[in-house]
């Protein structure tokens, strides 16, 4: 899986976090410091696989869950249509 940002989409970073403003469906989101890693990783060459390294090396937790929370947000980010 190889998600990439929309296009339509502007984002500001304050610290760890995101915030997201998607002009398109009138939105602002913002996000934690994990789902603004997984997000600013999301560049349609990056698999979830090599994401979720990121994140273990980032923030300290085993692979697996690394996995499942990279899966997670970006099955969110989706649902949110910042992704594709």
């Amino acid at each position: 899986m190889y998600p990439k940002q929309r296009d339509g989409i502007t984002i500001q970073t304050v610290g760890d976090e995101m915030v997201v403003l998607d002009q398109d469906n009138d939105q602002i989101h913002q996000l934690n410091a994990t789902a603004s890693l997984i997000l600013s990783h999301c560049d349609g060459q990056t698999s979830d696989i090599l994401i979720a390294d990121v994140l273990v090396c980032q923030f300290d937790i085993d692979h697996n869950t690394a996995i499942g929370d990279v899966q997670n947000a970006i099955i969110q980010l989706r649902e949110l249509e910042l992704v594709r």
